[in-house]
Parts: structure tokens; C-alpha cells; sequence
């Protein structure tokens, strides 16, 4: 197998093993959400998805790498 299949069949693996974690992942950035609007109750909801970084274009970002990025945000 050339080095362009290796990779192609490395990210596809990748990619599969998010999508299968998507519902679980997707729990956890709700819980984060929901922490936040208990422990900062004078937040907008808008306001709160600003300050997760939450308000940009995440459309195509899997929900693994979104729990990643705001998994440290206080």
C-alpha cells in the first residue's frame, strides 16, 4: 500500500471512530454548558456559547474535537 492510501485509510479510521463517540461526546459539551449556566447564572446564552468559543463555524467539527476545546474553559 503507497504512503496516500496509508493515510486516506488512517484518517478514515479516525473519522469513524469520532462519528461512533458523537452522542457521548455530545452529552459532555451539554453538561459543560449546563455547569455553566448553573455556576454563572447572570450569563446570557449567547454570552455563554461566546465565551465556550462556541459561536463560530463548528458546523463540519466533530464532537470529540469541540469537547476537547472547551473541556478547560471556566
Amino acid at each position: 500500500m503507497d504512503e496516500f492510501n496509508e493515510k486516506m485509510e488512517a484518517s478514515l479510521k479516525e473519522f469513524k471512530e469520532k462519528a461512533e463517540k458523537r452522542q457521548e461526546y455530545n452529552i459532555k459539551c451539554l453538561n459543560i454548558v449546563r455547569n455553566m449556566v448553573f455556576n454563572q447564572p447572570c450569563l446570557r446564552f449567547g454570552q455563554i456559547l461566546s465565551k465556550l468559543k462556541l459561536d463560530g463555524d463548528i458546523f463540519y467539527e466533530e464532537s470529540v474535537d469541540t469537547y476537547e476545546r472547551i473541556k478547560n474553559i471556566k
